[in-house]
């Protein structure tokens, strides 16, 4: 029947995109990291390299993301914000940030900019300022760019903000952000369809910085944060994970110990002089 043929198309899409984008993959190398450090995380997000998969499911590793440590729920749904620091070419930042340009290449090509921005080379005020950012911020300069390699790393920031506005609940549980400038939205609601209610909800901003200078700040219409987090074992007292190779340290510790001590007999030399020798 037609819903049957609606099922099989959704389900060709569904396997047409978990191949596309390795999802399996990636599947696989969080439950590895899961298993082995207690912490993992997978991107689920749209691609921006036009010519790849419209979506993308990527395994990211544990140093690149940094957490709200207040946050208790598993898929951090009450945290504050996560950030994830990655580092990237020189030339590749400049493409996706123009107006920062100048200051991306100084940033990457003088270990001293300072002296840089004293020998004049200045475009701009707003170059100036966010010079003036680097220098004052306390964040050290080999945590954020590597001038031997030229290369910067990239903070991309998602934080949660509190906002009290007006919401349309839609029969059978949607819910709806009310946006005035909609004339569907105008038209519903003068209709009598829903009634409007004033709310406090959440909602996710996303901001890029290249050290300590914002290059951006951008709200945007998600829900929930893009990377997905995967748990194996957490204290109970300060929620830091473990996996299980932690168990195994002790032991391997010990046979450690016990390989050095068996190396030491064996290539130890002692003499042994009677007093009358």
């Amino acid at each position: 029947d037609r819903w049957s043929d609606v099922a099989d198309a959704l389900s060709s899409k569904l396997h047409e995109a978990e191949r596309e984008s390795r999802a399996d993959r990636a599947n696989s190398d969080v439950y590895a990291a899961m298993i082995k450090s207690g912490f993992g995380a997978v991107e689920v997000s749209r691609e921006s390299d036009p010519f790849k998969y419209p979506y993308r499911v990527k395994y990211i590793h544990r140093r690149e993301l940094f957490w709200d440590w207040r946050s208790t729920e598993p898929d951090w749904s009450d945290a504050r914000y996560v950030v994830r620091k990655k580092w990237y070419d020189a030339d590749f930042l400049v493409q996706w940030f123009p107006k920062h340009a100048e200051l991306i290449k100084a940033a990457t090509r003088h270990a001293d900019w300072t002296q840089f921005f004293l020998n004049g080379n200045v475009a701009n005020a707003d170059l100036m300022n966010h010079f003036d950012q680097g220098v004052r911020t306390t964040l050290d300069d080999i945590e954020w760019r590597d001038t031997e390699n030229r290369r910067a790393a990239c903070f991309e920031v998602w934080y949660r903000v509190f906002v009290r506005g007006v919401v349309l609940p839609w029969p059978g549980g949607r819910v709806l952000e009310f946006n005035p400038k909609d004339p569907q939205h105008r038209a519903i609601v003068a209709s009598g369809m829903v009634q409007p209610k004033v709310k406090v909800f959440s909602k996710l901003r996303m901001a890029l910085f290249i050290g300590a200078i914002r290059v951006m700040d951008v709200a945007t219409n998600k829900r929930h944060f893009p990377y997905i987090p995967f748990w194996g074992y957490r204290e109970d007292l300060t929620g830091v994970p473990y996996g299980l190779i932690r168990a195994m340290m002790a032991p391997q510790d010990e046979v450690n110990a016990r390989n050095a001590k068996m190396m030491w007999l064996l290539t130890a030399k002692g003499t042994i002089i009677d007093s009358d020798a």
